[in-house]
């Protein structure tokens, strides 16, 4: 199912944000593959093989087992884990994505200037108060269902710190098991925005 008529925003809002598409270029992907496969992992030791019954980790981070695993996956499309970055791409485009500028005041760092104006008789005048504002513009990512049902409720999800706006994507997908969303924008009773937090690696890309 195309998820392209939950993409236009609801009428009356301030600011329109841009559509978004990820498509990083072949050669990067290449390039990242080959930093990947020329990535030296440490000898065997008693420190990385101490692992626990999902060969996951061990008292001392991820094993070498792990590690060696995770990069052949990267690294060969042959590999029965092997990691398909186009894949992902249109996984992650399936659900509408934006870009949007806002503009953030910083109220720890404005400062107010107060200036007196004098008379030509040298009388002290009228007192004038200058603001500056210590004000910021972040580009942010974010993804989106919005419902054109007028009653529908806005619902904003928000990842936490390690994370990604990727991991909330369960929460809004309307095909996840369970959903019962049809094509029709009417069927859902919710605006879901997942954002991706300011300073995360979609700023400004």
């Amino acid at each position: 199912m195309s998820l392209s008529a939950f993409g236009i925003p609801p009428p009356g809002i301030l600011t329109a944000p841009t559509p978004f598409t990820f498509n990083v270029p072949q050669r990067e992907q290449d390039h990242l593959t080959k930093l990947v496969r020329q990535a030296a992992i440490g000898v065997p030791s008693y420190y990385n093989t101490q692992t626990d019954t999902a060969n996951l980790t061990t008292t001392f981070g991820l094993s070498r087992d792990w590690l060696v695993g995770a990069q052949d996956a990267w690294t060969s499309s042959d590999s029965p884990l092997g990691y398909s970055w186009r894949a992902e791409q249109r996984r992650l485009n399936r659900i509408p994505n934006f870009r949007i500028n806002v503009t953030a005041t910083n109220p720890f760092t404005t400062t107010t200037t107060t200036t007196t104006s004098s008379s030509s008789e040298g009388e002290e005048g009228e007192q004038q108060q200058e603001e500056e504002k210590d004000e910021q513009v972040f580009d942010l990512h974010f993804a989106a269902l919005f419902s054109r049902r007028p009653d529908a409720t806005p619902v904003m999800l928000l990842h936490g710190w390690p994370g990604s706006w990727n991991s909330e994507q369960w929460a809004q997908d309307p095909e996840r098991p369970g959903t019962a969303y049809s094509a029709d924008r009417m069927s859902i009773g919710r605006r879901s925005i997942c954002a991706s937090s300011a300073g995360e690696v979609l700023r400004g890309h």
